[in-house]
This record gives structure tokens, sequence and C-alpha cells, in this order.
């Protein structure tokens, strides 16, 4: 492996592990030419429109290649989805894939349905809280930020029937309404090099810190996670 080598570290409570437990791992992306933000404007040309999310405060609309070049005063935020379809960050998320697989002692064919993302966002901006149906290892390749978990396992803050009424549409940053007390949360720092696992369905909301933000996301689908979802659903059906 050239450029992933991910190597979880030791989880910072006693005997919290993949994939039910939050945990901090290290890195070797950062300074890939592929993390450049002229490379994330170059490639806003490529991506189909529907695969870049942008969330702005600036009173005017600006342009992605005019939002890019203004991301440190513009107050906002963009998901490249699927960048899996450009050979090179499909080649960055192949090696992450095999070196979690021997990191994490998982068996050939445990990832299933992987996908990648870059996440680029200005100084301050906060992501609201949100939940994801994948697993989720984020990757900090650029300035630094705060990301905090709720430990779903151990001290939820939504109920079984919102996780199932999120899985009937899949649609992501649903979670607005519900109360945010920090005391509910795990905050991770993350700076270049240093990385989280988010398990599936776990509350997380994220801060930027005074810089330019830029992360790499690789989440995959798995037996476990497609069972986890289906007995949701089940229970929403049930409840019809």
């Amino acid at each position: 492996m050239k450029h992933a080598q991910c190597r979880p570290t030791t989880p910072p409570v006693s005997g919290r592990e993949f994939p039910t437990d939050p945990f901090c791992f290290e890195h070797k992306l950062s300074g890939l030419p592929v993390f450049e933000l002229g490379e994330f404007e170059r490639i806003s040309t490529i991506l189909p429109a529907e695969m870049i999310e942008v969330v702005s405060g600036h009173k005017n609309a600006f342009g992605i290649s005019e939002l890019m070049r203004n991301i440190d005063t513009c107050n906002a935020w963009m998901i490249f989805r699927n960048l899996e379809q450009i050979p090179a960050y499909k080649a960055i998320m192949e090696e992450v894939l095999e070196a979690l697989i021997g990191e994490l002692d998982l068996t050939n064919g445990y990832c299933l349905r992987p996908m990648c993302f870059a996440f680029v966002s200005s100084p301050f901006v906060r992501v609201p809280l949100h939940i994801d149906p994948e697993h989720n290892f984020l990757f900090q390749v650029f300035g630094s930020k705060s990301v905090y978990i709720n430990h779903h396992g151990e001290d939820p803050i939504l109920s079984p029937t919102q996780i199932a009424g999120f899985y009937a549409d899949e649609v992501g940053f649903s979670l607005s309404g519900t109360p945010v007390r920090e005391e509910n949360f795990q905050k991770f720092h993350l700076t270049p090099s240093g990385g989280v696992y988010v398990p599936v369905t776990y509350p997380h909301f994220v801060t930027n810190d005074t810089s330019v933000s830029i992360s790499f996301s690789v989440t995959f689908r798995s037996v476990c996670s497609d069972a986890h979802r289906m007995r949701h659903l089940k229970m929403l059906q049930s409840a019809l």
C-alpha cells in the first residue's frame, strides 16, 4: 500500500471496538495532490452536478469554481459524492479498504458497496447533527476540525423509531430539530494524518476550526449494517 496505511489506534475507552464503537486512527493520506483545493475545483467540472452538495451562508450564490476560490471567507461547506467514479480516488479507496480488512481482521467480502466522498469547508463552519447508513471512516487531510459522536449503544439520543424513519428514505441531515447537549457526545479532534470511525447511524455533528478543512471519507455497507437496516424497517412496517 503506497498511500493508505490506515492504522487504527487503541480506542480511547477500554473495550471499544469495530463496528459498534467510535475510535481514532492514523493515516498517511495528507499531502496527496488529489486532496488539494485546486484539484477539487477541477473535478467539480467532471462530476455530475447532483454529486456535489453545497451549503453556503453567503448572500450571493457562487458557482462552484468561485466558491472554491473563496472557500476561506464564504462560510460554506461542500460534499463531493461518489468520488470512486474518478480513478485516482477509487485507487485510494481500495487501498484504504485493503488496509482496513487487514488491520481490523475482517473477512474478504465484508465491505459491501464501498463509496468515497470529500468534504471541503470554510473556517468555523458547523455541519448539523445527522446520521449515516454506512460504516464511515473519516480521514482528515487538510486543516483541523472536531467531530462529536453520540455513542448510540450507551447514551442514545435517538429512539429506534427515529432510526427507522431515517432508513425509510435515508435522507441525511434530518435531525436539525433534535436537541444537542455536548455531554451526550464524545469529541474527536482531527488534524491532518488523523481520522475517526463513525459507526452506522451514530448521531454526529462537526465543527470546523480556524482554517479551511478538507476530509476524505470511505464508507461501506456490510451484512451487519444491512441487517440493522432491515430490522428497523420491519419495526416501522409493523407499526403502520
